[in-house]
């Protein structure tokens, strides 16, 4: 039935002017351009049909400019989408393209370019067939049509460049004069495009040009599906599985996991469900942590609103704002109707955790459950791929791929920087998730760790999505970095605090937590040299263990530091394990050192010191008995000190702050230590503390987020996207596949044995199971070690079925200088090393 609708679609919209063949011309090296748009039309009309509810809301939202007739909006919304993806790749005319896809791979990339050719030739059909339609009308709809189907290779363009400089419209023409050499178009339409260029620049050069802030928002929903479509469409799949595979990788339905049920029934949710202790209770009334976290559960449930878009769940470390919110999570799943759960953390360290809470405590199958990091693992990402068409497709090699950048999966584990890719969806790899955003709920852990921009301008964009997609938002952190005023009195209506202001206050003043840790200063003035601070910290240390203390943690934020203080201390100290954690330690290493640190921790009599960057403040349920953190940011200590003497069952715990001299990030600058600031983290007065940030810093959320909204109005998809990075580029980390010359022909049998499948379950199977076969050669490095790796040539950049790897060269040197080993039970983990340049 979908395959007679989509033919019967292509044949009544096609445009009868344009002289092309598409039995003639070829898209992929089997495919003729008529069979693969009509595959793409297909997976698309599937799409379309599961998304009704999403294009009403669109319809109500987008604005009246957009609209030919206004009695069919919706349906002109669906019509709109399905010319996107019918024109994604006429420009393959080009022929140029159709040298190389039949086979001479001589030609230059610059001359096989076709998706920019793709949208003049929409353009011309669309004027050509609306002829009557107001300059603001044809201008909105070039506006997402240039960025959807010039970008679905890459990235979304912005069409401002190409249409108001004088090098852009220079750039026009010459695409078009190409098109009528090639003998697509004809003179009579050249001189329309020509004058319909001219309207546009009229139009793009006017202020009040737009003013629904919707557009770019749809932007992205057809650009997702238009990127999905041809993906899918451009596989091995079987045309009969099409909608199975639509269904698996963007709808499924949590639940049918019981998710609930399995919730539940955990021992300790047990206990709270049966404890007579009433959500009306104060938190002042409690006496025993675990009456306190209990108390958290039951207010957290019984928080559920109707009509709220957004929950802030602000609970101390240690309070079971974990399971706290998954209790809120099952009340807006029942009640709204919610499909899909997708947790996001600010490390890739503390995603195994919440995997054991899911799969082990909770009991929830793995298959069910997939974990989504950074990967640089993909071949999609450069925008000048256009004749790779190859990285483009769903193989059964690289299913497992999709399935995790679909978001596939019920319950999706995730990293704050993977999550908002994708939630920007400017790349087309962050566009393959975005679908996946229809009716989900999304818990964000730990949102003080995002850079301060993130802080006062992400409220109206979630709020955007939520209402158009169907989200819903719950925010987890012990120190909200926001002003509480500004934002109950900007978005109130959409947006909750799990608890009142009394409940907030009652909550961080109960001696359970307040009392728990002592934070006082080391040193005096600021540690420029890592020996002096060390020096600070072993008299100190010293001092602590003949008070009795024997389980130390010492914390810094950059991982180069904490390296060199972790080696100082292993020479100097003696008849302790010290051990060295940071986020960038392989998941399997990390799983073996947490798991030890946490014997430790059992056993009050080991002696013990971890020395750790600031991935052990999220997440990591660590019980130490004194510590020491370099002064960032508030969050940063009070996490810090959540991790000693967490259950307050021990008296005169504490911590020392001290102040690291380098360079600030730009969000650690609104942080000034002070007596009056070391009183009020003692005092936990994180709501005050955050509320004299902003009024210091003058920091106003909705003249900010007014900003962003300009962006919207104009589609600038380029300063949109710089806007929503949560690190900058050069602090990414990515997961990459790196190997050795005597493993390579071991790496590449891995995918050549894969066994037959049939359908497309089994092929989703087999997929997986190489993933994991794929794990031994993972590492997680910064972008820019990656860039100096392969620009001194220690590694080189490989493909394989659409997915990167990299191989070593100079194994040797390598191994010596550019990483760092490390072992335990025979675990080995690498990291990167800066050693190399010093070499």
């Amino acid at each position: 039935m979908n395959q007679q609708m989509e033919k019967k679609w292509c044949s009544t919209k096609r445009c009868k002017s344009l002289n092309i063949n598409l039995n003639k011309i070829l898209a992929k090296p089997e495919e003729t351009l008529e069979q693969h748009t009509n595959e793409v039309i297909i997976v698309c009309e599937i799409i379309l049909s599961r998304v009704e509810k999403v294009i009403g809301k669109f319809a109500e939202v987008i604005g009246e400019d957009f609209f030919i007739n206004d009695d069919v909006k919706s349906e002109e919304l669906r019509e709109y989408v399905l010319e996107l993806c019918q024109y994604h790749d006429y420009g393959k005319v080009n022929p140029h393209f159709q040298r190389y896809i039949r086979g001479d791979w001589s030609v230059p990339t610059e001359n096989k370019e076709h998706s920019i050719y793709s949208f003049y030739l929409w353009l011309i059909n669309f004027v050509n067939s609306n002829q009557s339609i107001s300059n603001r009308t044809l201008t909105i709809r070039v506006l997402i049509a240039y960025g959807v189907i010039a970008g679905h290779h890459g990235r979304l363009k912005v069409l401002k460049s190409r249409f108001v400089t004088r090098e852009g419209i220079l750039t026009n023409q010459k695409y078009i004069k190409k098109l009528y050499e090639w003998d697509v178009l004809d003179q009579s339409d050249v001189k329309t495009l020509m004058l319909k260029m001219k309207v546009i620049q009229s139009e793009l050069t006017k202020n009040d040009i737009y003013t629904e802030q919707y557009l770019l928002t749809f932007s992205k929903f057809a650009y997702s599906i238009l990127v999905n479509s041809d993906s899918i469409a451009s596989s091995n799949i079987a045309q009969t599985e099409y909608e199975t595979m639509v269904n698996r990788l963007f709808f499924r339905n949590i639940n049918d996991v019981n998710f609930d049920c399995a919730y539940n029934r955990m021992p300790v949710i047990n206990s709270v469900n049966s404890s007579l202790i009433s959500e009306e209770q104060d938190f002042i009334e409690m006496e025993e942590m675990n009456d306190l976290r209990t108390l958290v559960n039951k207010k957290a449930k019984a928080s559920y609103e109707e009509g709220i878009d957004i929950y802030i769940l602000e609970s101390p470390v240690g309070s079971g704002k974990t399971l706290s919110s998954l209790m809120l999570v099952i009340e807006v799943l029942h009640n709204d109707g919610k499909k899909k759960l997708i947790n996001t953390f600010p490390l890739n360290s503390v995603q195994s955790q919440y995997v054991k809470t899911i799969v082990e405590d909770i009991g929830i199958d793995e298959e069910y459950v997939n974990v989504v990091n950074s990967e640089s693992l993909f071949g999609t990402e450069s925008e000048f791929q256009e004749g790779q068409e190859e990285a483009l497709r769903v193989e059964e090699s690289n299913l497992w791929l999709f399935n995790r950048n679909c978001f596939a999966n019920e319950i999706i584990i995730t990293s704050h920087v993977r999550f908002f890719d994708t939630f920007t969806c400017v790349k087309r790899k962050g566009a393959l998730g975005f679908l996946s955003l229809v009716d989900a709920i999304v818990v964000i852990d730990e949102f003080q760790n995002y850079r301060k921009e993130y802080w006062y301008q992400i409220w109206g964009e979630l709020l955007k999505i939520s209402k158009v997609l169907g989200t819903k938002f719950i925010f987890t952190t012990g120190t909200l970095p926001v002003s509480e005023k500004q934002i109950l009195d900007n978005y109130g209506d959409k947006v909750k605090k799990v608890f009142t202001s009394k409940e907030n206050k009652q909550l961080f003043a109960s001696p359970l937590i307040k009392d728990r840790c002592k934070i006082e200063m080391l040193g005096e003035g600021e540690f420029s040299s890592i020996e002096l601070l060390k020096e600070e910290i072993v008299k100190d240390f010293r001092f602590r263990e003949r008070q009795g203390w024997r389980q130390f943690i010492i914390c810094m934020s950059f991982v180069e530091h904490t390296k060199q203080l972790y080696s100082l201390l292993k020479d100097e100290i003696s008849g302790y394990y010290i051990y060295y954690l940071c986020g960038r330690h392989s998941p399997e290493y990390k799983k073996v050192l947490i798991k030890k640190i946490k014997e430790h921790n059992d056993n009050i009599e080991d002696k013990v010191i971890l020395v750790t960057t600031k991935t052990v403040e999220c997440g990591m349920d660590f019980d130490f008995d004194y510590g020491y953190k370099e002064f960032d940011r508030f969050d940063a200590v009070e996490q810090l000190s959540g991790r000693i003497n967490r259950s307050n069952k021990k008296v005169g715990c504490g911590a020392k702050v001290f102040i690291w001299k380098r360079k600030k990030l730009e969000d650690e600058k609104l942080f000034k230590f002070s007596e009056d600031v070391l009183e009020k983290l003692n005092n936990k007065e994180f709501v005050q503390l955050y509320e004299d940030v902003y009024e210091n810093n003058k920091i106003d959320i909705k003249s900010v987020e007014n900003h962003l909204n300009v962006l919207h109005l104009r589609c600038n998809y380029g300063e949109y996207s710089d806007k929503m990075k949560v690190i900058d580029d050069d602090s990414f980390t990515t997961d990459i596949y790196w190997v050795l010359p005597s493993e390579e022909e071991w790496f590449i049998e891995i995918y050549s044995d894969l066994p037959d499948s049939i359908t497309f379950a089994e092929k989703v199977q087999n997929s997986i199971r190489l993933k994991k076969k794929l794990e031994r050669f993972e590492m997680t490095v910064t972008n820019f070690w990656l860039s100096d790796m392969v620009g001194l040539g220690y590694l080189k950049e490989l493909h394989i079925n659409g997915v990167n790897y990299y191989m070593v060269k100079n194994e040797k040197v390598f191994l010596a200088y550019c990483v760092d080993k490390y072992e335990i039970d025979n675990v080995v983990s690498y990291i990167e090393s800066k050693i190399y340049k010093e070499v």
